[in-house]
């Protein structure tokens, strides 16, 4: 069963009353926040005894700074209910953990992350801060590198506070072409072959892929890779290059097998004639 937002509002003492979808919004006024609060969770047709989250909002510009949303819900009526009180920076709120317990903590979140002073808080510290922090993190008027520079001395045993040091070392960017590391012979070789340079005016991403195959000369790389770029004339031109034993004994028949057709014929092209060193004719 819903609750009837509107005919509560009426018997409480409230500055505006909002209805988004099945939630209703009360703002009342700061001193009178704990008797409106007993009212909601002790009245027969309200039974909101669950308190979700209390949040804190900024608003710099405004003359009243600070706005205290609670977040309450009735199980027993599943309704959701949002009573708001707003104040400027240097007005308390009464504290309501006497009436639901659960508010201590996010009453010393909100002292910890905006200053808002909760009178009647047995326990107002600090959660998330130091205690020697300087400012208010959620306030909007905080600075993104903070004030002090906190840090763990491993000489003193303890955190210890530091000025903040905005300079940063010297760095330098550089962007290259992913052409421009390749080695001399490599460069005479694909200047030289106009049937090449044509087949290697491809995107930023493919010319990244073809600079990393060419680098290492991997012949398991260039035979999977080779469908992808279609860059036949480049498997011949790389067919005399002699490969170490290394990468030759990386491709044994169980990966030959899972080559492409074109692939297998490449391969072995490349080991009956010869120009590959480390392998056997007869073995394959």
């Amino acid at each position: 069963m819903l609750l009837n937002y509107s005919s509560i509002a009426k018997i409480l003492p409230i500055l505006r009353f909002e209805l988004s979808r099945t939630e209703g919004s009360f703002l009342i006024q700061t001193n009178l926040l704990p008797e409106i609060l007993t009212m909601v969770k002790n009245h027969f047709n309200c039974q909101f005894k669950v308190l979700t989250c209390i949040s804190g909002v900024d608003y710099p510009e405004s003359s009243h700074r600070f706005k205290i949303v609670y977040e309450l819900l009735s199980i027993k009526r599943n309704s959701r209910l949002r009573l708001k009180v707003i104040l400027d920076e240097l007005s308390p709120i009464n504290s309501v953990e006497k009436i639901i317990s659960g508010a201590s903590w996010w009453e010393c979140e909100i002292w910890d992350m905006f200053g808002v002073f909760f009178l009647n808080q047995d326990n107002l510290t600090r959660l998330l801060t130091d205690y020697g922090f300087q400012g208010y993190p959620l306030r909007k008027d905080f600075p993104l590198s903070g004030f002090t520079e906190s840090r763990y001395s491993s000489i003193k045993s303890r955190v210890v506070y530091e000025n903040l040091e905005m300079s940063q070392e010297y760095r330098t960017f550089e962007f290259l072409s992913p052409w421009e590391e390749l080695s001399s012979e490599m460069k005479k070789l694909l200047t030289k072959d106009k049937k090449l340079r044509r087949h290697i005016k491809l995107s930023e991403n493919r010319c990244f892929i073809l600079k990393s195959i060419i680098r290492n000369f991997n012949l398991f790389k260039l035979i999977r890779w080779n469908a992808f770029l279609k860059l036949k004339p480049l498997a011949s031109k790389m067919s005399k290059v002699s490969l170490s034993n290394r990468c030759i004994t990386t491709i044994n028949r169980k990966r030959f097998n899972k080559f492409t057709p074109y692939s297998r014929h490449v391969f072995l092209k490349l080991v009956r004639s010869g120009n590959v060193s480390g392998m056997q004719k007869s073995s394959w």
